[in-house]
């Protein structure tokens, strides 16, 4: 019998179902095999390896045994920094360290390989420092000789700005930095660095709103770089780039050619670690036309953060938000939007705090509670990075935000007046382009008056038009003036169909 698990086993992990594989291995209670297994997934960056799939499986393992693989410590510190256990991550790290301390030869620049990868990819760490430790890194590179593995610097999302880390700040020197530390970096990161720098300033522009030309110039170059030697990860942020770019313009076939290419070649370079990601930017493709029934079916494979809550899946996330809104689901996306901002915190994550932020101002409106102050301080942040496309993608849905807030923003900081009247045309355009983007059901909590909802809850147990005008003393022509607005605003055909719409909106 365990010949036969044996044989599954080893089928499994070839196939790359590790956790099929461990199943088998804890089965027969071989612990040999499944530290060599999880030891060769560890040795994969968090893109292509199953850190938090084999969460349980490293998190058994005794403390003494992790100590004595370098490794299992760098795996360990990842895992724990991806399940936002950031004092055990930083533990981790800080035994690695003493690890280089006591050993010598090739053991030690092992060791220094992965305490330096650590530096660049830990997600629970800023970029304040980044620059330094890539010229430390550099240095200690050349002196031994040694070449970084490969490494994750989107987690699989199109992005590199919103990646594994946050690199807003880089934005405002993207040119500087382009041209000082970019060829060193591209070098240090091998496979990985190829296209980097032209898709960073491709993305850069794209969110500062340059011209269109600027923008595709560079994301080609970086697509023409990859396509000879570079990664799939790379090349996905290069055609998601180029497809928010069609999009934004008005090319949706374009914008979803883009994106069939692409998953048609991870699919031929079995890359199936990029698809989730390819498809959720196909579900944004499909918001911006309102395509409900297409967001209802992502929706229904998109990971369930009442179940478990992945920092990996954040583009999934951010994602499901925006399908919440678009189906009218106001409150779990208020939820969702919560989780994300304390994980943006907690990680220093100003693109998403700062993406949270609009979404949070339209979810806040649509149930009723305040929202311009918080939009306010958002666009302040925006505007320092002058970044207008993470606004105006949000077209129809923001726009009328927008114009609510902009004789106060323009007050509060009257430097910034000239941005706001650029997001604003920008927007306008979006809107114009896409009309029912996130429009859900069309339901506006504050569009509703105290005595329209007890119009509503009265009618919904059964009171008479003549017993609820008693009760609210109000005339009966109120009372079916009050349901004819309910029954629009909802889009009812009628009480049997308002009822069960409000409900859903938790609005009885």
């Amino acid at each position: 019998m365990d010949a036969c698990r044996l044989r599954a086993a080893r089928w499994y992990e070839q196939n790359d179902l590790l956790l099929q594989a461990l199943e088998q291995y804890e089965t027969m209670q071989d612990r040999e095999s499944i530290r060599g297994l999880l030891i060769r997934n560890a040795m994969k960056h968090p893109g292509a390896g199953c850190y938090f799939e084999l969460r349980k499986y490293y998190l058994a393992l005794p403390e003494e045994e992790v100590s004595a693989s370098p490794v299992l410590m760098a795996a360990l510190c990842m895992l724990c920094s991806i399940l936002t256990d950031t004092k055990k991550s930083e533990m981790w790290y800080a035994r690695l360290k003493e690890y280089t301390r006591q050993t010598h030869g090739v053991d030690r620049r092992e060791a220094m390989t992965l305490l330096y990868t650590l530096d660049i990819t830990l997600p629970h760490r800023g970029t304040g420092n980044m620059v330094e430790l890539l010229k430390n890194m550099s240095a200690h590179l050349l002196q031994t000789g040694t070449v970084l593995p490969p490494l994750s610097l989107t987690n699989n999302c199109p992005s590199l700005m919103n990646g594994g880390k946050d690199f807003c700040p880089w934005s405002k020197q993207d040119e500087f930095l382009a041209a000082t530390i970019g060829g060193m970096l591209e070098r240090m990161m091998g496979t990985s660095g190829i296209g980097l720098v032209q898709a960073a300033l491709g993305e850069s522009r794209y969110e500062k709103g340059c011209d269109s030309y600027n923008v595709l110039t560079c994301l080609t170059r970086s697509r023409n770089q990859c396509e000879h030697k570079g990664t799939p990860e790379m090349m996905f942020v290069s055609i998601g780039l180029q497809a928010r770019l069609a999009a934004y313009t008005g090319e949706m076939e374009e914008a979803r050619a883009a994106l069939h290419g692409m998953e048609k070649q991870a699919l031929q370079d079995n890359c199936p670690r990029l698809l989730p990601g390819i498809h959720a930017l196909r579900c944004r493709l499909m918001l911006m036309q309102n395509d409900l029934q297409h967001i209802g079916e992502w929706m229904a494979s998109a990971p369930d953060e009442h179940d478990s809550f992945c920092i990996m899946d954040r583009y999934l996330y951010m994602t499901k938000i925006r399908c919440y809104l678009a189906l009218g689901q106001t409150l779990p996306a208020i939820a969702l939007l919560e989780r994300m901002q304390s994980y943006a915190v907690q990680y220093d994550r100003s693109y998403i705090a700062m993406e949270c932020g609009l979404l949070m101002a339209i979810a806040r409106k649509r149930s009723g509670q305040p929202w311009q102050e918080d939009l306010q301080n958002t666009l302040a942040q925006l505007a320092d990075f002058s970044f207008v496309r993470m606004i105006a993608e949000e077209g129809a849905a923001i726009l009328p935000l927008l114009t609510a807030v902009y004789a106060g923003f323009c007050a509060a900081y009257p430097q910034y007046h000239d941005w706001l009247d650029n997001v604003l045309k920008e927007t306008e355009g979006v809107a114009r382009r896409y009309p029912n983007y996130l429009i859900g059901s069309g339901v506006d909590v504050s569009d509703f008056t105290e005595t329209a909802l007890a119009v509503l809850r009265l009618q919904a147990v059964g009171y008479t038009t003549k017993e609820i005008a008693d009760r609210l003393h109000i005339a009966q022509s109120t009372v079916k003036y009050h349901s004819r607005e309910n029954y629009r605003k909802l889009g009812a055909r009628d009480l049997v169909d308002a009822v069960q719409i409000a409900q859903s909106m938790h609005l009885l």
